[in-house]
C-alpha cells in the first residue's frame, strides 16, 4: 500500500501575492475551486490505484466564514475508504511563512511514502495526482532516483535564456505525454518522504528569504529550493502538458484553464 500525505494551505483573507489573479478577484471562490479540484483528483487516484491510501490535512490560515463552512462541509461529504481528511487551525500564528512551515512540519512528522505540499491557488486536472504518482514510480524504476514532481509546468521556466543551468535536459515518456527535467520549483511539489526530509536547511533558507522576495528580487527559490537541483543532484520533473494551473498573473499560453475552472462546481 502506497501512503500519500497532503498538507494543504487554505487562506482567502490574506494574500502573499498582490497581483490580480487571472480567474478574477474572488479569492474565496479560488480557494474553494482549488481545494475541490484537488480532492476530485485524489479521489480519481484512489479509484484508479487501489493500492494507494490518501491522508489530507487542510491547514486553515485566516479563512473567511464562507470558506470555513465550505471546508467543514467538504470533510463531511468526502466518503472514500482510502481517503482521510482533517482540518487544523494555524492560529495564533498566521501568514505565508507560518503556513508553509506548518505544512512542511506536518508532512515530515506524518509522511510515510509520498508527500505533497499544496497551496490553494492551483487548479488540478482530474488525472493530476494519479499521473504525478505514476511518473514518480516510473522515474524511480528507471533511474533509482527519488525525484521531485512539479505537476505545474510553469511557462516562465522556458524563456530562451534559462533561469538555471542552460544544459541539455532529460526527457522521459509518461503514459499520457512527455515529462522534462527542471531546475526550478515552487514550494508545492510531490516527492518521497525520505527525499523531502533531506533538505531542511534549504527550506529554512526559503522561509528566511520570503519577506525579501519581490519582482525586483526574483531569487527566492534560486537561493533556496532550487539548490536541490543545481547543487545536490536531485532530479526534478514536470509534465510538458501541465497537469495543474497556478492561478497567478499569467495563464498558460498553450493549455486553456477555463474549461477546468468552469467544470469545478462548488
Amino acid at each position: 500500500m502506497t501512503n500519500i500525505h497532503y498538507a494543504v494551505q487554505a487562506c482567502d483573507l490574506k494574500s502573499y501575492q498582490s497581483s490580480k489573479r487571472f480567474c478574477g478577484d474572488d479569492r474565496t471562490l479560488l480557494s474553494k475551486k482549488s481545494i475541490a479540484s484537488l480532492i476530485r483528483s485524489i479521489e480519481y487516484c484512489a479509484d484508479t490505484r487501489p493500492d494507494s491510501n490518501h491522508v489530507i490535512n487542510i491547514i486553515k490560515d485566516t479563512c473567511s466564514p464562507e470558506l470555513t463552512l465550505f471546508l467543514d462541509d467538504l470533510v463531511r461529504r468526502v466518503d472514500h475508504p482510502r481517503i482521510t481528511i482533517t482540518l487544523s487551525d494555524l492560529a495564533p500564528d498566521t501568514g505565508v511563512v507560518a503556513s508553509i512551515r506548518a505544512c512542511y512540519l506536518w508532512l515530515a512528522q506524518n509522511g510515510k511514502d509520498l508527500i505533497f505540499q499544496v497551496q490553494d491557488d492551483y487548479l488540478f486536472s482530474l488525472a493530476c495526482v494519479h499521473d504525478s504518482v505514476e511518473h514518480f514510480y516510473t522515474a524511480l524504476g528507471d533511474t533509482q532516483s527519488q525525484c521531485i514532481i512539479q505537476p505545474y509546468n510553469d511557462m516562465t521556466y522556458w524563456h530562451f535564456q534559462y533561469k538555471n543551468l542552460s544544459t541539455p535536459r532529460l526527457i522521459s515518456l509518461g503514459t499520457k505525454g512527455y515529462w522534462i527535467q527542471i531546475y526550478d520549483t515552487s514550494c508545492s511539489f510531490l516527492t518521497s518522504h525520505g527525499q523531502f526530509q533531506q533538505h531542511w536547511d534549504l527550506y529554512d533558507r526559503f522561509f528566511e528569504l520570503i519577506p525579501t522576495a519581490s519582482s525586483d528580487n526574483p531569487v527566492l527559490e534560486n537561493r533556496s529550493l532550487n539548490c536541490m537541483f543545481t547543487q545536490r543532484g536531485v532530479l526534478g520533473l514536470t509534465p510538458v502538458n501541465t497537469l495543474s494551473h497556478h492561478i497567478q498573473t499569467q495563464p498558460d499560453l498553450y493549455v486553456d484553464w477555463q474549461p477546468l475552472w468552469h467544470d469545478i462546481q462548488v
